[in-house]
């Protein structure tokens, strides 16, 4: 492994040249000779500090970066993924909680995005586990691993289970940022649509309404329209049709709502 402070892509270089690694002709990806991979496990085993885990996890952490919600970046998280993975556990074991923590959280996301709700969740729970510890229960980062957890639960159809990590989430971000945050607008958003799909649209209808008002408060105060204000009327308005309003009602409550934000 490279001493601190040495470029890696010059330390792959230089290990190439030995033939120690092979680079793939059609992904940017390598494998290691055996040889290495015994010396930096023994490596790892004699430094108690963990200063080569530590700086490995640090390299891929930097390198995991992009939504992994998004397809396009992909291409380039697929690889580092089971790189990801297996630096995350040992450093997990080591005790070292961050960027471990949100490389889990990332993996799991890209896992979960792809269907692979199995292998998605452990990495989740230990990602909650983590922040828990290190943060507090109270703190941000715990509100996004809950509400990203929740989401994994309700796209398994495990809504019972993800309810309540939806409603923490909420209440977290609503003492962290106020009852007028955006990022509360999107807890109430998921907590809505849970609801929704549950079929309890009488408590969907005010955590909507409240999300309306959040979206057309900061619109009023910044003089910008928040990007998710007309999606936001337009989900409230479908939701008070469904509740069984007629379409005069449903502009009616709509422009009364608009009215309401100072």
């Amino acid at each position: 492994m490279a001493e601190h402070g040495t470029d890696p892509r010059d330390a792959l270089a230089d290990l190439e040249n030995y033939s120690l690694v092979t680079r793939a002709a059609d992904s940017p990806t390598f494998s290691v000779h055996r040889l290495v991979q015994d010396v930096t496990h023994r490596r790892l085993r004699d430094d108690p500090e963990h200063h080569a885990l530590t700086e490995a996890l640090n390299w891929i952490n930097a390198a995991f970066t992009g939504d992994p919600q998004d397809v396009r970046t992909w291409p380039t998280l697929d690889p580092l993924a089971p790189h990801a993975r297996a630096a995350a556990a040992h450093a997990d074991h080591a005790a070292i909680a961050e960027p471990t923590a949100r490389l889990m959280n990332q993996l799991g996301m890209l896992l979960s995005t792809k269907a692979l709700h199995a292998e998605a969740e452990p990495l989740m729970h230990r990602a909650l586990a983590i922040d828990e510890q290190s943060f507090g229960d109270q703190h941000p980062n715990v509100a996004i691993r809950l509400n990203n957890l929740a989401q994994l639960l309700q796209a398994s159809n495990r809504l019972a289970e993800a309810e309540p990590l939806m409603r923490r989430a909420l209440a977290i971000d609503q003492q962290s940022f106020g009852d007028q945050h955006p990022k509360v607008a999107i807890r109430l958003n998921n907590l809505a649509t849970l609801l929704q799909a549950t079929n309890r649209l009488a408590e969907a209808e005010p955590l909507m309404r409240r999300m309306a008002g959040i979206f057309l408060n900061f619109t009023r105060q910044t003089g910008h329209e928040h990007p998710h204000l007309q999606v936001t009327i337009g989900n409230y308005a479908s939701l008070l049709q469904e509740l069984g309003n007629t379409e005069e009602e449903v502009q009616v409550i709509i422009e009364s709502l608009v009215q309401s934000v100072p």
